[in-house]
Protein backbone atom coordinates (compact mmCIF):
# COMPACT_ATOMS: atom_id res chain seq x y z
CA UNK A 1 0.00 0.00 0.00
CA UNK A 2 1.02 3.63 -0.32
CA UNK A 3 2.73 5.41 2.54
CA UNK A 4 -0.17 6.46 4.82
CA UNK A 5 1.73 9.33 6.40
CA UNK A 6 2.36 12.95 5.51
CA UNK A 7 4.93 15.22 7.20
CA UNK A 8 2.31 17.71 8.44
CA UNK A 9 2.84 16.67 12.08
CA UNK A 10 5.85 15.47 14.02
CA UNK A 11 4.17 12.07 14.24
CA UNK A 12 3.42 12.07 10.54
CA UNK A 13 7.03 12.95 9.68
CA UNK A 14 8.28 10.13 11.90
CA UNK A 15 5.76 7.70 10.44
CA UNK A 16 6.67 8.64 6.87
CA UNK A 17 10.36 8.03 7.58
CA UNK A 18 9.76 4.71 9.35
CA UNK A 19 7.44 3.46 6.58
CA UNK A 20 9.98 4.27 3.86
CA UNK A 21 12.85 2.82 5.89
CA UNK A 22 11.00 -0.45 6.61
CA UNK A 23 9.99 -0.78 2.97
CA UNK A 24 13.60 -0.37 1.81
CA UNK A 25 14.98 -2.77 4.42
CA UNK A 26 12.38 -5.42 3.66
CA UNK A 27 13.22 -5.23 -0.03
CA UNK A 28 16.96 -5.51 0.68
CA UNK A 29 16.40 -8.42 3.04
CA UNK A 30 14.25 -10.26 0.53
CA UNK A 31 16.90 -9.84 -2.17
CA UNK A 32 19.69 -10.97 0.17
CA UNK A 33 17.80 -14.08 1.23
CA UNK A 34 16.99 -14.87 -2.36
CA UNK A 35 20.65 -14.68 -3.30
CA UNK A 36 21.68 -16.80 -0.34
CA UNK A 37 19.01 -19.42 -0.94
CA UNK A 38 20.07 -19.48 -4.56
CA UNK A 39 23.13 -21.23 -3.09
CA UNK A 40 25.62 -18.48 -3.85
CA UNK A 41 27.17 -18.43 -0.39
CA UNK A 42 25.92 -21.63 1.14
CA UNK A 43 27.24 -23.76 -1.72
CA UNK A 44 30.69 -22.20 -1.39
CA UNK A 45 30.73 -22.79 2.37
CA UNK A 46 29.46 -26.35 1.97
CA UNK A 47 32.06 -27.18 -0.69
CA UNK A 48 34.82 -25.84 1.55
CA UNK A 49 33.61 -27.95 4.50
CA UNK A 50 33.16 -31.08 2.39
CA UNK A 51 36.71 -30.96 1.08
CA UNK A 52 38.22 -30.37 4.51
CA UNK A 53 36.21 -33.31 5.88
CA UNK A 54 37.42 -35.63 3.11
CA UNK A 55 41.04 -34.78 3.92
CA UNK A 56 40.47 -35.18 7.66
CA UNK A 57 38.73 -38.52 7.22
CA UNK A 58 41.85 -39.86 5.57
CA UNK A 59 44.06 -38.43 8.32
CA UNK A 60 41.82 -39.66 11.14
CA UNK A 61 41.69 -43.13 9.66
CA UNK A 62 45.47 -43.22 9.77
CA UNK A 63 45.42 -42.28 13.47
CA UNK A 64 42.76 -44.90 14.22
CA UNK A 65 44.87 -47.54 12.49
CA UNK A 66 47.71 -46.73 14.90
CA UNK A 67 45.27 -46.96 17.80
CA UNK A 68 44.19 -50.39 16.59
CA UNK A 69 47.84 -51.42 16.78
CA UNK A 70 48.12 -49.96 20.30
CA UNK A 71 45.01 -51.77 21.46
CA UNK A 72 46.18 -55.01 19.90
CA UNK A 73 49.33 -54.70 22.00
CA UNK A 74 47.22 -53.97 25.07
CA UNK A 75 45.31 -57.19 24.41
CA UNK A 76 48.64 -59.04 24.25
CA UNK A 77 49.45 -57.69 27.71
CA UNK A 78 46.07 -58.85 29.03
CA UNK A 79 46.76 -62.35 27.73
CA UNK A 80 50.27 -62.43 29.21
CA UNK A 81 49.32 -61.13 32.67
CA UNK A 82 46.23 -63.34 32.83
CA UNK A 83 48.43 -66.35 32.18
CA UNK A 84 50.84 -65.21 34.91
CA UNK A 85 47.96 -64.81 37.36
CA UNK A 86 46.52 -68.22 36.49
CA UNK A 87 49.90 -69.88 37.00
CA UNK A 88 51.22 -67.72 39.87
CA UNK A 89 51.75 -70.63 42.25
CA UNK A 90 52.37 -69.36 45.78
CA UNK A 91 53.23 -65.82 44.67
CA UNK A 92 51.06 -63.08 46.18
CA UNK A 93 49.76 -59.96 44.52
CA UNK A 94 50.07 -56.39 45.76
CA UNK A 95 47.34 -55.76 48.32
CA UNK A 96 47.28 -51.95 48.49
CA UNK A 97 46.23 -49.88 45.42
CA UNK A 98 48.16 -46.95 46.85
CA UNK A 99 51.53 -48.71 46.89
CA UNK A 100 51.67 -50.99 43.88
CA UNK A 101 55.15 -52.04 42.84
CA UNK A 102 54.58 -52.66 39.12
CA UNK A 103 54.81 -49.18 37.58
CA UNK A 104 54.97 -50.57 34.04
CA UNK A 105 51.41 -51.83 34.39
CA UNK A 106 50.14 -48.38 35.34
CA UNK A 107 50.95 -47.15 31.84
CA UNK A 108 48.20 -49.27 30.31
CA UNK A 109 45.71 -49.51 33.18
CA UNK A 110 42.97 -47.07 34.13
CA UNK A 111 44.62 -46.31 37.48
CA UNK A 112 41.65 -44.52 39.03
CA UNK A 113 39.85 -47.84 38.71
CA UNK A 114 42.36 -49.93 40.64
CA UNK A 115 40.57 -52.14 43.11
CA UNK A 116 41.23 -54.96 45.52
CA UNK A 117 39.72 -58.39 45.14
CA UNK A 118 39.99 -61.67 46.97
CA UNK A 119 41.55 -64.89 45.72
CA UNK A 120 42.84 -68.23 46.99
CA UNK A 121 40.07 -68.44 49.56
CA UNK A 122 40.06 -71.39 51.98
CA UNK A 123 37.42 -72.45 54.44
CA UNK A 124 33.87 -71.18 54.53
CA UNK A 125 33.01 -70.01 58.05
CA UNK A 126 34.12 -67.40 57.19
CA UNK A 127 36.52 -68.07 54.29
CA UNK A 128 40.09 -66.81 54.63
CA UNK A 129 41.24 -65.11 51.43
CA UNK A 130 44.24 -63.36 50.00
CA UNK A 131 43.72 -59.76 48.87
CA UNK A 132 45.11 -58.56 45.56
CA UNK A 133 45.09 -55.45 43.38
CA UNK A 134 43.98 -55.41 39.77
CA UNK A 135 42.89 -52.79 37.28
CA UNK A 136 40.97 -52.84 34.02
CA UNK A 137 42.66 -52.17 30.72
CA UNK A 138 40.53 -50.11 28.34
CA UNK A 139 41.36 -49.39 24.69
CA UNK A 140 43.12 -46.14 23.83
CA UNK A 141 40.73 -43.79 22.04
CA UNK A 142 40.79 -40.81 19.71
CA UNK A 143 38.67 -37.93 20.98
CA UNK A 144 37.56 -34.58 19.59
CA UNK A 145 36.32 -31.39 21.18
CA UNK A 146 33.30 -30.34 19.14
CA UNK A 147 30.22 -28.13 18.87
CA UNK A 148 27.28 -30.50 18.25
CA UNK A 149 25.13 -27.73 16.76
CA UNK A 150 27.82 -26.99 14.20
CA UNK A 151 28.49 -30.65 13.36
CA UNK A 152 24.76 -31.31 12.88
CA UNK A 153 24.08 -27.87 11.36
CA UNK A 154 21.36 -27.44 13.96
CA UNK A 155 20.34 -23.83 13.38
CA UNK A 156 17.28 -24.08 15.62
CA UNK A 157 19.58 -23.51 18.60
CA UNK A 158 20.26 -19.96 19.75
CA UNK A 159 24.04 -20.38 19.90
CA UNK A 160 26.38 -22.54 17.82
CA UNK A 161 28.57 -23.43 20.83
CA UNK A 162 25.70 -24.66 22.98
CA UNK A 163 26.39 -28.19 24.25
CA UNK A 164 30.10 -28.21 23.36
CA UNK A 165 31.72 -31.44 24.54
CA UNK A 166 34.20 -34.24 23.85
CA UNK A 167 33.24 -37.12 21.60
CA UNK A 168 34.89 -40.42 20.71
CA UNK A 169 36.09 -40.53 17.10
CA UNK A 170 35.21 -43.70 15.23
CA UNK A 171 34.92 -44.78 11.63
CA UNK A 172 31.43 -43.27 11.62
CA UNK A 173 32.39 -39.68 12.50
CA UNK A 174 35.85 -39.16 11.06
CA UNK A 175 36.81 -35.50 10.77
CA UNK A 176 34.52 -34.34 13.57
CA UNK A 177 35.38 -31.53 15.95
CA UNK A 178 37.72 -28.63 16.45
CA UNK A 179 40.72 -30.43 17.92
CA UNK A 180 41.53 -34.12 18.38
CA UNK A 181 43.47 -35.95 21.07
CA UNK A 182 44.69 -39.46 21.84
CA UNK A 183 43.94 -40.86 25.29
CA UNK A 184 44.84 -44.10 26.91
CA UNK A 185 47.15 -43.04 28.42
CA UNK A 186 50.89 -43.04 29.07
CA UNK A 187 50.48 -41.43 32.51
CA UNK A 188 48.09 -44.15 33.63
CA UNK A 189 45.18 -41.81 34.29
CA UNK A 190 43.08 -39.45 32.22
CA UNK A 191 40.90 -36.41 32.45
CA UNK A 192 38.53 -38.14 30.05
CA UNK A 193 37.69 -41.10 32.24
CA UNK A 194 34.06 -41.13 31.14
CA UNK A 195 35.01 -41.49 27.47
CA UNK A 196 37.84 -43.95 28.03
CA UNK A 197 35.71 -46.30 30.11
CA UNK A 198 32.50 -46.07 28.08
CA UNK A 199 33.73 -45.77 24.49
CA UNK A 200 34.67 -49.45 24.37
CA UNK A 201 34.45 -52.53 26.56
CA UNK A 202 37.29 -53.42 28.90
CA UNK A 203 39.98 -55.61 27.36
CA UNK A 204 40.48 -57.41 30.67
CA UNK A 205 42.40 -57.09 33.93
CA UNK A 206 46.00 -56.38 34.79
CA UNK A 207 47.12 -58.10 38.00
CA UNK A 208 49.74 -56.28 40.07
CA UNK A 209 52.56 -58.23 41.69
CA UNK A 210 55.14 -56.61 44.03
CA UNK A 211 57.85 -57.82 41.65
CA UNK A 212 56.61 -59.33 38.41
CA UNK A 213 60.14 -60.29 37.34
CA UNK A 214 60.48 -62.61 40.33
CA UNK A 215 57.20 -64.29 39.42
CA UNK A 216 57.77 -64.60 35.68
CA UNK A 217 60.86 -62.89 34.25
CA UNK A 218 59.89 -63.63 30.65
CA UNK A 219 56.43 -62.12 31.09
CA UNK A 220 57.87 -59.06 32.81
CA UNK A 221 60.30 -58.47 29.95
CA UNK A 222 57.60 -59.00 27.31
CA UNK A 223 55.21 -56.57 29.00
CA UNK A 224 57.94 -53.94 29.41
CA UNK A 225 58.84 -54.22 25.72
CA UNK A 226 55.20 -54.02 24.62
CA UNK A 227 54.55 -50.98 26.83
CA UNK A 228 57.58 -49.26 25.28
CA UNK A 229 56.14 -49.95 21.83
CA UNK A 230 52.75 -48.58 22.94
CA UNK A 231 54.25 -45.38 24.29
CA UNK A 232 56.20 -44.88 21.06
CA UNK A 233 53.00 -45.23 19.05
CA UNK A 234 51.18 -42.85 21.39
CA UNK A 235 53.89 -40.26 20.86
CA UNK A 236 53.57 -40.69 17.09
CA UNK A 237 49.80 -40.22 17.21
CA UNK A 238 50.09 -37.20 19.50
CA UNK A 239 52.59 -35.56 17.13
CA UNK A 240 50.43 -36.49 14.14
CA UNK A 241 47.53 -34.63 15.74
CA UNK A 242 49.15 -31.77 17.62
CA UNK A 243 52.52 -30.86 16.10
CA UNK A 244 52.58 -27.06 15.85
CA UNK A 245 53.66 -27.00 12.20
CA UNK A 246 52.34 -30.25 10.69
CA UNK A 247 49.70 -31.53 13.12
CA UNK A 248 46.37 -32.49 11.58
CA UNK A 249 44.59 -30.32 14.16
CA UNK A 250 45.72 -27.36 12.04
CA UNK A 251 43.39 -28.56 9.28
CA UNK A 252 40.72 -29.59 11.79
CA UNK A 253 40.52 -26.03 13.12
CA UNK A 254 40.18 -24.62 9.60
CA UNK A 255 37.46 -27.16 8.87
CA UNK A 256 35.64 -26.19 12.03
CA UNK A 257 35.83 -22.48 11.18
CA UNK A 258 34.46 -23.21 7.70
CA UNK A 259 31.59 -25.19 9.20
CA UNK A 260 30.83 -22.40 11.67
CA UNK A 261 30.60 -20.04 8.67
CA UNK A 262 28.17 -22.50 7.06
CA UNK A 263 26.15 -22.66 10.28
CA UNK A 264 25.83 -18.88 10.37
CA UNK A 265 24.89 -18.83 6.68
CA UNK A 266 22.06 -21.26 7.35
CA UNK A 267 21.12 -19.49 10.56
CA UNK A 268 20.86 -16.21 8.68
CA UNK A 269 18.30 -17.69 6.32
CA UNK A 270 15.88 -18.32 9.15
CA UNK A 271 13.17 -15.67 9.00
CA UNK A 272 12.61 -16.13 12.72
CA UNK A 273 16.05 -14.77 13.52
CA UNK A 274 15.98 -11.89 11.03
CA UNK A 275 14.47 -8.47 11.80
CA UNK A 276 10.77 -8.73 10.91
CA UNK A 277 10.37 -5.68 8.69
CA UNK A 278 7.09 -7.07 7.36
CA UNK A 279 5.61 -7.20 10.86
CA UNK A 280 6.76 -3.63 11.38
CA UNK A 281 5.07 -2.52 8.16
CA UNK A 282 1.81 -4.25 9.06
CA UNK A 283 1.87 -2.58 12.47
CA UNK A 284 2.45 0.88 11.11
CA UNK A 285 -0.09 0.39 8.25
CA UNK A 286 -2.85 -0.51 10.67
CA UNK A 287 -5.38 2.37 10.39
CA UNK A 288 -5.72 2.80 14.13
CA UNK A 289 -1.97 2.89 14.68
CA UNK A 290 -1.23 5.11 11.67
CA UNK A 291 -3.93 7.61 12.71
CA UNK A 292 -2.57 7.85 16.23
CA UNK A 293 0.96 8.46 14.90
CA UNK A 294 -0.20 10.89 12.18
CA UNK A 295 -2.21 13.00 14.63
CA UNK A 296 0.60 13.19 17.19
CA UNK A 297 2.20 16.64 17.26
CA UNK A 298 4.67 17.81 19.84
Amino acid sequence: MANPFSPTTTGGAAGEFIYSDLTDKQLSQTRAIALSRAAKYEAEDQQRVDNYVVALRALDQNALTKLQTINGKKQQIVTIIDNVYTNRGANLLDSDPGSIGDTTGTKVVYVAGLSTFTYDCVGDDPPICQVGVRGEIFPDILTAWNYPNVENLNVSSDFYRQGETYVNITGANLGIGITAYEYGDAAGSTGFIGLVTTANSSLGYYYFFPNLSSVNAGAATSITNIVTEIETLRTEVDSFLSDIETGTNNLRMLKSNAKIDLWFEKKGQQSSVLPSYQDGLETIEDPTNSNIIQNYNS
